[in-house]
């Protein structure tokens, strides 16, 4: 009986064909073990979330595509600079949260971001979660 082969792993070995890398390139590359590389190489493994960044950077090869998602295998880099300029503009203005909930937003079908949509519409409905502001503003002057 043969195991089946994952999705990254099936990436994972032609990103290194492609870039003309062996395990020990990889791993200097990326910082990350031989024994490691080996594993995700075979199949055994498959890399945590931090270990998959540092391989996708060490291959030159965008993060999703290694994942399995449909999407180009090269990194688009002025679209990658723009979304960075635009959270940290959005951090700047209004805060981490706003900057996280665009993130979550980003990672739902069409689907979860039209439900989401609806949800959001209706809590700006309610005052018990849109009144909080004034009330701390108002606590903010008398002190």
């Amino acid at each position: 009986m043969t195991k089946k082969v994952s999705t990254f792993q099936q990436r994972f070995i032609q990103a290194m064909e492609i870039r003309g890398m062996r395990q020990v390139d990889v791993s200097t590359r990326s910082g990350l073990d031989k024994a490691q590389i080996s594993q995700y190489k075979t199949g055994k493994y498959e890399p945590m979330q931090d270990a998959l960044h540092k391989l996708a950077e060490a291959l030159n090869v965008n993060v999703s595509w290694l994942m399995g998602y449909d999407v180009p295998m090269e990194i688009d880099r002025k679209k990658l600079e723009q979304e960075v300029a635009a959270c940290e503009l959005i951090e700047q203005c209004y805060g981490s949260g706003a900057r996280k909930l665009i993130m979550y937003y980003v990672k739902l079908n069409e689907i979860g971001q039209k439900k989401i949509m609806e949800e959001v519409q209706d809590l700006i409905q309610l005052p018990k979660y849109t009144e909080q502001k004034r009330e701390e503003s108002s606590e903010k002057k008398a002190i």
